[in-house]
């Protein structure tokens, strides 16, 4: 699915070009404000990132009619547009993906899952202290009112992220973010555990259910979540049919991991938003909606206080965050820094 190698920053950052160049005219669709809660109003970078989200959702659903093929042509003049496509040769995860997706065939007679069938998506690269989460809830909260609108199709939302103490974190700030607003437009939280119980009721107009992304998986026990039984029968076969939201849910993960499998499984019928500080493959850097990683944030002067070279280490502490070269680099600049420092101050 990926290119071996990390790709430069430009011109691989593909989607937010696209998003540049869509004009919407459907008032239906100015939807993006800048108010959060009480005693929090978005950043402008927070609010552009969302208005390229619009945008690009406007495009795939109103315009386009999700027509993936299409969609997918926009990429067309990329270079690496092989690099996109998921290569079954060798894959651990064949039989897996093609339950679910349509292989086809390369010039080489290999089996193949094309880019167009997984194009559906768009990521959010944004830097340590840059309020993603918040992004996150505001995004939530423009998908339920364009499913309300009509101009989206009615579908769950499912937030994931990897870890217990991000998931208490979501639910503090969308707890802040309710506070002030009326009982119609509150989030309301539900556990994907209560999946079965909870998807027949119509009173949680706003419902989002959340888990542990490491806990989805193709097994069940008392923690770990069978995604097949998640999915929805759509012409007598199972597919997925989610609004997807990611958080940071390719930590530990390699990009031809059976999970990032299964998130493209869950959201194939839907669309799939994913959110981070360290993109490193190459399909989460072509979709990027919006780019406001630690380069960024520092150059727009809201990284003064960061100390660079500790994020830059914490940001490859997972064995599949960076490859060798790149952590060299990094280890490289932070020796630099450091002596620069002492030299200073010695």
């Amino acid at each position: 699915m990926a290119s071996k190698y990390r790709l430069k920053l430009w011109p691989y950052i593909k989607l937010q070009t696209i998003a540049d160049n869509i004009k919407i005219d459907d008032p239906n669709w100015d939807i993006v404000d800048d108010n959060f809660s009480i005693n929090k109003n978005l950043f402008n970078y927070q609010k552009e990132a969302l208005e390229n989200a619009v945008k690009v959702l406007w495009k795939y659903f109103a315009d386009l009619q999700e027509n993936k093929k299409i969609f997918a042509k926009y990429y067309d003049d990329l270079d690496i547009l092989e690099d996109l496509n998921v290569s079954l040769k060798n894959n651990r995860h064949a039989g897996l993906l093609k339950e679910y997706f349509e292989p086809q065939i390369n010039d080489k007679g290999e089996e193949y899952i094309p880019f167009s069938e997984i194009c559906n998506r768009m990521s959010f690269w944004m830097a340590t202290g840059s309020g993603k989460t918040i992004v996150i809830i505001k995004l939530i909260e423009l998908l339920h009112k364009l499913i309300k609108s009509g101009s989206i199709p009615r579908k769950e939302i499912l937030f994931l992220t990897y870890s217990g103490d991000l998931i208490e974190s979501f639910k503090e700030l969308v707890k802040e973010y309710n506070h002030d607003k009326p009982l119609d437009k509150q989030i309301q939280l539900v556990s994907l555990k209560d999946y079965e119980k909870e998807k027949s009721q119509k009173t949680l107009v706003n419902r989002v259910f959340y888990y542990r992304s490491d806990l989805i998986t193709d097994e069940r026990t008392d923690n770990k979540l069978n995604f097949d039984e998640y999915l929805e029968v759509v012409n007598n076969k199972k597919t997925g049919n989610w609004y997807l939201i990611l958080d940071e849910a390719h930590k530990g993960d390699k990009q031809d991991s059976k999970r990032q499998n299964i998130f493209s499984i869950l959201s194939k019928n839907g669309f799939l938003f994913n959110f981070s500080a360290t993109f490193t493959h190459a399909i989460d850097i072509v979709t990027t909606v919006y780019n406001f990683n630690l380069e960024q944030f520092i150059k727009s002067g809201y990284g003064k206080q960061i100390y660079v070279s500790q994020e830059e280490v914490n940001a490859f502490k997972e064995a599949a965050d960076f490859n060798e070269k790149e952590k060299r680099k990094i280890i490289l600049k932070t020796l630099i820094v450091l002596s620069a420092i002492k030299k200073a101050y010695g």
